[in-house]
């Protein structure tokens, strides 16, 4: 999926403007720090893209947030995908 990565920095921008405002239930253990090509472990919970948020590409993702960064998982592998940070 890394490869299809066709976002430009506002769609970036734009989506963290909007997920940095959601809830995390879950939050990920202290210290979390997986790179992209990393796998997050299956402890920590990940979320689909807020509803309102209406830029498509976005849907094939699931996301975190730890740190001021909002982490872009691929749902089928768990693998970090992009790193958006502020």
């Amino acid at each position: 999926m890394a490869q299809d990565w066709d976002w430009t920095p506002d769609h970036e921008h734009g989506f963290y403007q909007r997920f940095s405002r959601e809830p995390v239930r879950v939050p990920p253990p202290s210290g979390f720090g997986v790179t992209v090509g990393g796998v997050v472990p299956e402890g920590v919970e990940v979320y689909e893209a807020p509803s309102d948020y209406d830029y498509a590409p976005a849907r094939r993702y699931r996301y975190t947030s730890y740190d001021k960064r909002i982490y872009v998982i691929d749902p089928k592998t768990r693998k970090v995908v992009r790193i958006i940070e502020k």
